[in-house]
């Protein structure tokens, strides 16, 4: 029975192993593989350690500072001349000092003497007095519709802000413009070294203590009904005189009349009516006189 034959190109030429010969080095190779991965165990049951990911060196950064905050102090404020005693320095325009002592307590959801809107309103640039200001030299555009920014756009009388320059005011802000700490993007705006970004994380509530009485249950407020009587309608009947009995028969008759005959009497329904009824009693009433005097 022939034996199945595998070829080994090596450095030295070609040679001829057989296949199971080839088989046991595959297998003893992964072997050594494997124990050169769990080395660094540590004795821990043969389970390899977890590497962590890997922390930039700041290779490259021109600039190190410890937050996010100190860079924008140092190079939106200070580098741009916003701390000079003629601006925002002693001087105190529009009452901002912006020098690094004082600077994020007089920013921070402090009102501007120019706007309605705070200096810093944290997690909206639209409604930072700091970031409108900027964003009018920067980039007019940027502005909200319907905003006026009053007064010189900063910074005032010098070049205004980079589009990145202004993207990491608007990142520091959005993400609550913290005094410490890094906001994640930053870094590569200020080309500088910062400290790694640390998950945002939110204190819950203290739960209640179990002696406390749940709060009351209040029901909602309704307003009373007003009931008002119903509107009875009563029907108008047009008043209608009363039909009169026929006049007694004249004697001797009347215009050529029999004695006899009735006289018609008008239906007395409307005003016309009942006036010619008034003038034929007056009529008769006189005829009658006339006749008794005779």
């Amino acid at each position: 029975m022939r034996r199945d034959e595998t070829k080994i190109q090596g450095t030295t030429g070609a040679g001829r192993i057989f296949a199971p010969t080839a088989a046991c080095l595959a297998v003893a190779l992964s072997l050594a593989t494997l124990a050169a991965c769990g080395g660094g165990g540590g004795g821990g049951g043969g389970t390899g350690s977890v590497t962590p990911p890997p922390v930039s060196d700041c290779t490259g950064s021109a600039n190190s500072f410890d937050s996010t905050f100190e860079g924008v102090q140092k190079e939106i404020f200070e580098k741009h001349g916003c701390t000079d005693d003629l601006c925002h320095g002693s001087a105190k325009q529009g009452g901002l000092q912006l020098t690094a002592d004082v600077s994020y307590e007089n920013l921070l959801q402090v009102h501007s003497t120019e706007s309605e809107f705070n200096r810093v309103e944290p997690g909206d640039q639209l409604r930072s007095f700091l970031w409108l200001k900027l964003a009018a030299k920067t980039d007019p555009a940027k502005l909200p519709p319907g905003i006026t920014v009053q007064g010189s756009p900063m910074p005032n009388n010098l070049p205004g802000l980079s589009a990145d320059e202004l993207e990491l005011v608007r990142l520091w802000i959005f993400a609550g413009a913290p005094k410490t700490g890094t906001v994640g993007g930053t870094e590569t705006l200020l080309n500088a070294c910062l400290p790694p970004p640390e998950p945002i994380t939110i204190q819950p509530l203290d739960p209640p203590a179990a002696d406390d009485p749940p709060p009351p249950v209040v029901a909602p407020a309704v307003a009373a009904l007003v009931l008002e009587p119903p509107v009875v309608l009563v029907p108008v009947v047009p008043e209608v005189a009363p039909e009169l009995p026929p006049l007694p028969p004249e004697p001797g008759g009347f215009r050529g009349r029999s004695s006899t005959e009735e006289q018609p009497i008008p239906s007395v329904q409307t005003p016309a009516a009942t006036r010619a009824f008034v003038l034929m009693r007056l009529r008769m009433a006189w005829r009658e006189l006339t006749q008794s005097a005779k």
